[in-house]
């Protein structure tokens, strides 16, 4: 005998055989029921808070694994783990050198460049050529040689 389909599933309050008492009617009340609202999370979700083993009622420092709180907090490493990096790192400190200080950087003047490229395109020399010149010599360079009428 072919069954006709069910239009709701077993324990729906709208089913033709709904009997509110049954195990399947509790289980969808539990599943589908929210007297309280919308939910987080899905019913039997790892994160539900209604759920058996959830976490979270359990406290989550930054860093730390609170399923594993011996380990090292942001790295996770083990205890030996850990000694061994310390270790490694003290190792590489005795090594390392002090970096030299590096002399500060000015860019010149961009109106002593204008006027530079502009006195070597006036000596003869392309845009191209001058703007070269002024990069290897410098602004100042090519307007002291200006100054003193070299070219």
């Amino acid at each position: 005998m072919n069954r006709p389909e069910d239009d709701f599933p077993v324990g729906h309050p709208k089913r033709h055989d709904y009997d509110p008492a049954s195990a399947e009617a509790l289980e969808w009340m539990r599943k589908n029921s929210h007297p309280k609202g919308e939910r987080d999370w899905p019913v039997d979700h790892p994160a539900a808070l209604d759920t058996a083993g959830n976490t979270n009622s359990r406290e989550w420092r930054a860093g730390i694994d609170p399923l594993n709180p011996n380990r090292e907090e942001f790295s996770g490493r083990t205890p030996e783990q850990a000694a061994a990096v310390k270790a490694y790192n003290a190792q590489l400190a005795k090594q390392a050198k002090e970096s030299p200080v590096v002399p500060p950087i000015t860019a010149p003047d961009p109106r002593e460049v204008t006027r530079a490229v502009e006195f070597l395109i006036a000596t003869g020399n392309d845009r191209d050529t001058a703007e070269k010149i002024v990069l290897r010599d410098g602004a100042k360079a090519v307007l002291a040689r200006a100054a003193t009428g070299q070219k």
